[in-house]
Formats: structure tokens, C-alpha cells, sequence
């Protein structure tokens, strides 16, 4: 992980999930680039959750 990424975690029922989101390619100057800081980390959480629940989108 560098200083350009974040980590999104999930908690459910005792399992854990992490998901390392890269920002690296992102100038987050720039409204677009929020836009998709943005799903990016919703994409994640979305994601973290589902895998821990056991069911894949």
C-alpha cells in the first residue's frame, strides 16, 4: 500500500475482508477524479461486503 490508496473493510458474523483501493492513477484536484475515487471505494465496500456474505455479484 502506498499514500495514494486507502484500505476498505468489512466486518460480518466474526469474518473479516479488505480490499486495498489505488488512488495512485487519480489527481484528486479534479472533480471527475473524486467521481471515481468515489466508486471506486463504494465499488470495494460493496464488494467486501458480498464476499463475506457469501455471495458473489
Amino acid at each position: 500500500m502506498n499514500d495514494r490508496s486507502l484500505v476498505v473493510s468489512g466486518d460480518y458474523d466474526g469474518e473479516s475482508r479488505s480490499i486495498t483501493v489505488s488512488m495512485a492513477d487519480l489527481d484528486l484536484r479534479r472533480d471527475p477524479a473524486l467521481q471515481t475515487a468515489q466508486t471506486r471505494i463504494r465499488h470495494a465496500a460493496e464488494g467486501s461486503v458480498a464476499k463475506i456474505g457469501g455471495s458473489q455479484r
